[in-house]
Parts: structure tokens; C-alpha cells; sequence
């Protein structure tokens, strides 16, 4: 027999399956429109692929409908080929936060996350021009990524509070 104190059974984190997912995601998104489009575009690299969703965006979900941008009439045919596998797959994952359609739309696609290959999430200015005071208090941030996030943000913040005044 072992003398001392039980030390706590540790349990070692693994990735969730589909199965163990989609309870989760139903009872942390299905009731907001904006939350369910955000579990989507976190779900879609993995529904069709990096490749693919480098290729595509996700613009909105209308009444149990996926819209999905794409570069041109090719694409939209394959990924309507596709349909009922990526339909599948999405509600594997998502549960009830999975649209039943799929609808496609030709145009331009904004450059994609490079790390997950989803689209940018559409309140991403990082085309706004950073104000002078915001480029100086940035310069402390070490961090590329979180200094460019902060100044992304904080001009977004500055944009929208100048146009109320």
C-alpha cells in the first residue's frame, strides 16, 4: 500500500470528436444568428479542406441556407456536386447550428486566414488607416500579430466612434 497523500488523477486534454462536438456546439451556438455563422466559418476548413476554403467565403445563413461566395462558375459547380457530402458533414459537426442548404454566388473572395484558411470575419478593416497616437502606443506591443490585432481594432473603435459625434 502506498503511504502519503492520493494526489488528483490528471486528465490528459484530446481533441473532441464529431460525436462529442456537436452537443457542444448546439448548446453554445444555435441560438444566435451571428454565433452559429461564427461556429461555421470555424468549421468550414475542416468540412472541405484548407484548399478549398482558401477559395471560398462564407457571407451569411438565411432560414437554414449557407451562402458561400465563390471565384467563379466552376467552382460553383463542383461545390454544388458536392452539396450533400459537405451538407453531411457540416451537421456531423454542427448539430443543429448545420444549414440544410447550400447556396452558392460568384464573386470576388477577400483573402483568406493563412493559419486556417478560413475567410476573414467581415469586421476586419485592416484596410482603415491607423491614427498617428495609435501606430505610437502599438510600438510597445511586442507581438506582430497581437500589435497589427490592436491597431486593427482600435481604428475600427476610433472609425465608428468618430462618425457618432
Amino acid at each position: 500500500m502506498r503511504s502519503g497523500p492520493r494526489l488528483p488523477r490528471v486528465r490528459i486534454p484530446r481533441k473532441l470528436g464529431a460525436a462529442e462536438l456537436r452537443p457542444v456546439a448546439e448548446a453554445l451556438f444555435h441560438r444566435r444568428p451571428e454565433a452559429v455563422m461564427a461556429l461555421l466559418r470555424a468549421l468550414w476548413p475542416q468540412v472541405v479542406g484548407p484548399g478549398v476554403a482558401r477559395r471560398t467565403e462564407l457571407i451569411s445563413v438565411d432560414h437554414d441556407m449557407l451562402r458561400v461566395r465563390v471565384p467563379d462558375a466552376r467552382w460553383r459547380e463542383t461545390l454544388h456536386r458536392m452539396e450533400p457530402t459537405l451538407l453531411d458533414r457540416l451537421s456531423e459537426l454542427g448539430g443543429r447550428c448545420a444549414p440544410r442548404k447550400l447556396g452558392f454566388m460568384i464573386g470576388a473572395i477577400r483573402e483568406a486566414d493563412t493559419e486556417t484558411g478560413a475567410s476573414r470575419h467581415p469586421l476586419d478593416r485592416s484596410r482603415i488607416e491607423a491614427r498617428p497616437s495609435v501606430q505610437a502606443m502599438a510600438r510597445v506591443i511586442a507581438d506582430p500579430e497581437v500589435r497589427r490585432a490592436f491597431v486593427s481594432c482600435a481604428s475600427l473603435y476610433l472609425e465608428r466612434t468618430s462618425k457618432k459625434s
